[in-house]
């Protein structure tokens, strides 16, 4: 299992700051992405998660243009257990979109240690000629993820697509997450 539909008293998109869906970057990127302030989510979102005992931090913002996908990656270093987050919340909205989740053919052709643009976050990637696709979820609703195994968000309509993925402290793996959240599973 690699994703877990939730159903959340909260709206993390409710008074979101318009900055966050400039489309500026699209002139040389299908995909890019920014970090969230913390400060800049609503009280109810910041309120949720700190009743549960986890404190929201390292959220991003991604947008994506129609019919695109982002690289297969893992969210830390794969053979690095201090740099990993193990579990995310992923929020979408315009067009439709998938989350799908890979095993890597070999583990030499794994990329090296990388860093994204926003945030020098670690991360691997790999190529999806080298991977087996494991699971994929077509999002309809607020999701748990696995994002310690090597996922990719798509957007797969005509729309431009919006994800919010949020994070938190202590950096929990998603074993931990699924127990946390229970309460909160559609099913």
């Amino acid at each position: 299992m690699y994703y877990k539909e939730l159903s959340l008293p909260f709206d993390p998109w409710k008074d979101l700051p318009e900055h966050y869906f400039e489309k500026e970057k699209h002139q040389t990127n299908e995909i890019f992405n920014k970090y969230v302030k913390r400060e800049d989510f609503n009280k109810d979102t910041l309120d949720w998660f700190r009743s549960n005992g986890l404190y929201l931090i390292h959220s991003m913002i991604f947008s994506y243009l129609p019919h695109t996908k982002s690289a297969i990656h893992t969210d830390g270093f794969h053979d690095s257990p201090e740099s990993k987050k193990f579990s995310a919340m992923n929020f979408s909205i315009g067009g439709s979109g998938s989350l799908e989740w890979y095993e890597p053919l070999d583990i030499n052709n794994i990329s090296p240690p990388l860093h994204t643009g926003v945030g020098k976050s670690p991360y691997n990637e790999i190529h999806e000629s080298n991977a087996r696709l494991l699971d994929s979820y077509k999002i309809k609703n607020p999701v748990l993820i696995d994002v310690d195994a090597f996922h990719r968000g798509v957007n797969d309509s005509d729309e431009h697509r919006y994800s919010l993925t949020l994070r938190w402290l202590p950096n929990i793996t998603f074993k931990q997450a699924l127990e946390i959240f229970q309460p909160y599973f559609l099913d």
